[in-house]
């Protein structure tokens, strides 16, 4: 008998390729995210390309007007057609962007409230004995809305502007807000009252026309009375917003802490 030996037939330099074993396919990959997510994802990338490009493009701004002026500050363009300030909403974060408004519109409400009062207080030579010195209410009232309207754009709106666009705004900035705020709707709250030596038509003049059957001058007092304690009301709303605000922030948590600190760095650095 013949033997067959399995050992005959083998070379170790012949490779031998077993067919039974299946061979291993590399799998395509497969995209199994969800289309929307990747959306928005894109358009978050979107925006913060965007965002990235308008910094961007104010930095080569401000360095072609320093190149030009010898100046680093950016050139006034508002109001558009007789530009004082420099205001660009963009430079503020989205989210900070409605104190932003608040500010600006109560600033408008306030000069439109002052020159209603100014043009009121002129009225008040025809009233008569119903009013006192309608003459010193005409002066105030000037003075309220040619002197006290265009430091409050500065004090008031540019204010909340210049500190929220900023990155780490300090607590001795948003002190210099609310004192301001403060005043300026105390103020505001004195002539919507109406006092005598307040120099406005407020609510006590008003009833004092009223009384002395001035109807025509009355009715005035009324509208302005009203666009006063509209401006006031708005000025203490935003009060009230950017004081919740601060407070919610790192460094409103420790307000007292904070405003020690900063007068201590002050007086240090007044002393150096």
């Amino acid at each position: 008998m013949e033997d067959n030996n399995p050992l005959d037939s083998y070379s170790p330099f012949e490779r031998v390729e077993d067919t039974n074993i299946p061979s291993k396919e590399t799998a395509s990959p497969t995209i199994g995210a969800d289309p929307d997510l990747e959306d928005a994802e894109i358009r978050a990338y979107e925006q913060r390309l965007n965002i990235l490009e308008s910094q961007l493009n104010s930095q080569m701004d401000q360095i072609n007007i320093a190149r030009e002026t010898g100046s680093t500050e950016p050139l006034p363009n508002w109001p558009k057609f007789y530009p004082l300030v420099h205001f660009d909403i963009e430079e503020v974060p989205e989210s900070l962007r409605l104190f932003v408004s608040e500010a600006f519109y109560g600033w408008f409400i306030m000069a439109v409230a002052f020159g209603l009062n100014w043009i009121g207080c002129l009225t008040l030579i025809r009233a008569g004995n119903s009013t006192d010195s309608p003459g010193s209410k005409i002066a105030l009232a000037s003075l309220y809305l040619f002197i006290f309207v265009p430091l409050a754009l500065d004090f008031d709106a540019m204010s909340v502007y210049k500190v929220l666009k900023t990155d780490t705004p300090s607590t001795m900035s948003y002190l210099k807000i609310f004192i301001f705020l403060g005043i300026t709707t105390f103020f505001e709250g004195i002539l919507a009252l109406g006092l005598e030596s307040s120099g406005s038509c407020g609510l006590i003049t008003m009833i004092n026309l009223f009384i002395g059957g001035h109807w025509f001058i009355g009715l005035i007092s009324i509208i302005v009375t009203c666009s006063l304690g509209l401006s006031c009301f708005s000025h203490y709303s935003l009060f009230r917003k950017l004081w919740s605000y601060y407070r919610g922030t790192a460094d409103g948590e420790d307000f007292q802490g904070n405003l020690k600190r900063t007068f201590a760095m002050a007086v240090v650095d007044y002393l150096k």
